[in-house]
């Protein structure tokens, strides 16, 4: 299931927050305007299913640009659960 299906990002690319295009967000904010926890961007990270950050001082950030293009190009979230889906193999 994509973001977008999901209702998590509106069919228009959300309002960038303040600081213009060019702005880096933290983890924080990315997990807002994703609609995850840090936790599962990290995860998603790991898993290559989410734009890699830049770091810097300890800190992941992230270009705004980046994750826009990644969420009009149907940047999904993982599904959740494991196996198969359920009704299936029986």
């Amino acid at each position: 299931m994509s973001i977008r299906e999901a209702n998590l990002v509106p069919d228009t690319t959300p309002a960038p927050p303040p600081g213009g295009p060019t702005s880096l967000l933290d983890i924080h904010q990315v997990s807002v305007w994703v609609g995850a926890t840090p936790r599962t961007i990290r995860t998603w990270i790991a898993e290559g299913k989410f734009p890699a950050p830049i770091r810097g001082l300890g800190k992941l950030r992230w270009h705004l640009e980046t994750l826009t293009m990644w969420a009009r190009a149907g940047g999904s979230a993982p599904r959740r659960g494991r196996g198969r889906p359920r009704g299936e193999g029986k």
